[in-house]
């Protein structure tokens, strides 16, 4: 599957369940970055967002790593598992759907602006 089309299939689902323009982008672009293009989808979990306590939907627990001062670390955590790529946006409230813009993601927000201007269909 080529990168395109990854991200018009993410952005068509999105926008086939309701999701205005925007969110279709964020899901596409943030999916795309997450799982390199589709190809790294662990569990469903197609944004990387971990599952904290609070979290009530599916998860699953995989390796992944942290960087603690400075040195890339090991370890299992759990995050959030999606049936399609496309349901985050469900899961977003205000806030959140401002950190995947402008706020967590702020080292990949050239990745995400890039996907965003260049790549919708």
């Amino acid at each position: 599957m080529t990168p395109q089309t990854f991200y018009n299939g993410v952005y068509t689902d999105a926008r086939d369940i309701g999701c205005n323009h925007v969110q279709a982008a964020i899901c596409a672009a943030q999916s795309a970055i997450e799982t390199g293009w589709g190809e790294k989808v662990k569990g469903n979990s197609y944004f990387g967002i971990k599952a904290r306590r609070s979290w009530k939907g599916e998860k699953v627990d995989f390796p992944t790593h942290e960087w603690v001062n400075g040195k890339k670390v090991p370890i299992t955590d759990t995050f959030r598992a999606y049936l399609c790529a496309c349901a985050l946006v469900f899961d977003l409230d205000a806030r959140e759907l401002r950190q995947l813009q402008f706020g967590l993601y702020a080292p990949h927000a050239h990745n995400v602006q890039f996907l965003y201007t260049c790549l919708i269909p």
